[in-house]
């Protein structure tokens, strides 16, 4: 994802970008390598950051509750039958040490009252 934001027309009538954000996908780093070497982690959200030195996929949200799930329909499925309760976090890839790791990382949020 790119996004420019300002852009300026100079003197001579040409636009030229002022400022820029590019975001990739953590999930093409395999084919991206090079883009990805230059990642600078301290630009970075800490809890995405740890989820991706430990291969996690996570998506941070503004609840309460730690969602450990095998994807974000069990999430939202959860979310249609606890009314009121509005999830933190979704970490997903959830197999042996992924658990342990995800646990880690949703269990210092202190923001989580509670881990499904």
């Amino acid at each position: 994802m790119v996004e420019i934001n300002p852009r300026a027309e100079i003197k001579d009538g040409r636009v030229t970008v002022c400022d820029a954000k590019v975001n990739f996908d953590d999930n093409v780093q395999f084919r991206q390598k090079d883009i990805f070497s230059r990642r600078d982690a301290s630009q970075g959200d800490p809890r995405e950051v740890a989820a991706f030195e430990w291969d996690l996929n996570y998506i941070g949200l503004d609840g309460s509750i730690g969602c450990m799930v095998n994807g974000a329909g069990l999430a939202m499925l959860k979310d249609i039958t606890i009314s009121g309760v509005k999830d933190e976090a979704f970490a997903f890839n959830i197999f042996c040490e992924s658990q342990r790791k995800s646990f880690e990382l949703v269990r210092n949020m202190l923001s989580i009252h509670a881990v499904m």
